[in-house]
């Protein structure tokens, strides 16, 4: 099935509870990814009526504190549908710092979503000088699958990744 990325909302930033924006000219059948970034690790978001849970991992270096140290992510999923048209508020329990994003992806008609998740931590030390990691399991890839990677990155650190993979 040929997946294609089409937008991303605005980013939602928060402590306690994100909302991501609506992507531009979302429609039905459309899939929707939501992402949540938050600190500490330890902190959990709350699945979203009418959302699936995707994955959650927690990870990281450094001493936990108020936006320092190991993080949490979270992908929630959703097929745009007709019985919903925004973004619902998602709530950090105990967090610190949060932000998330909604990415709009299109399927070719007739065929379904099928969403497999696959988790890996990079890096334990406070300052990791890369991304390299390894999934904790095979989400048995085939041609034609979309696959989604993201690394949190503590915000104001000047570290800036220095090239795609």
């Amino acid at each position: 099935m040929a997946i294609t990325y089409v937008s991303m909302g605005t980013v939602g930033t928060g402590t306690t509870s994100v909302t991501p924006g609506l992507p531009a000219t979302l429609a039905t059948g459309d899939g929707v990814f939501i992402m949540v970034a938050n600190k500490p690790d330890t902190a959990t978001p709350t699945t979203p009526t009418g959302w699936t849970l995707v994955s959650s991992v927690s990870g990281g270096g450094g001493s936990t504190g108020n936006g320092t140290g190991p993080s949490r992510q979270t992908w929630f999923f959703r097929e745009k549908d007709a019985t919903w048209s925004t973004m619902p508020a998602i709530t950090i329990t105990g967090g610190s710092r949060s932000a998330t994003g909604a990415f709009r992806l299109t399927k070719a008609a007739g065929t379904l979503w099928d969403i497999a998740a696959a988790t890996g931590v990079y890096g334990t030390a406070a300052a990791t000088t890369n991304a390299a990691t390894t999934l904790g399991s095979n989400p048995s890839l085939v041609p034609n699958d979309f696959v989604f990677g993201a690394f949190p990155q503590q915000a104001g650190t000047g570290a800036i990744f220095s090239a795609e993979a």
